[in-house]
């Protein structure tokens, strides 16, 4: 009875439709490979995101046998988790995804 779904655009400041630091917990699963604006994405997330609120990300660590992005579309974790932290985000730990995924969590200054 928690959860709403809502359909919106994460890469525009205001697109997601809900409100200023009201959640206390993203999952950015298997979306990096596809965002085209990541400044706004993050933005976005801080924008919603209560203080101290936390992001986890989940994402390709790999393309195998054709299965998942393609292989120059992966944002390797190392980039994804400097780009985070470049926007404020302070680093928490990392957590396990699978064989063809990683994971971190993040937390909102």
């Amino acid at each position: 009875t928690n959860v709403e779904v809502r359909h919106g655009d994460i890469e525009v400041v205001g697109g997601t439709k809900l409100r200023d630091n009201s959640v206390d917990t993203v999952l950015l699963s298997n979306v990096l490979f596809q965002v085209e604006d990541g400044a706004g994405l993050a933005s976005e997330i801080g924008r919603i995101l209560k203080p101290q609120g936390r992001l986890v990300v989940i994402d390709w660590a790999d393309s195998f046998n054709n299965i998942g992005p393609h292989e120059n579309m992966i944002i390797p974790e190392d980039q994804a988790r400097a780009f985070f932290e470049q926007k404020g985000y302070i680093f928490e730990g990392p957590i396990k995804a699978g064989a063809h995924h990683y994971g971190f969590t993040m937390q909102k200054k």
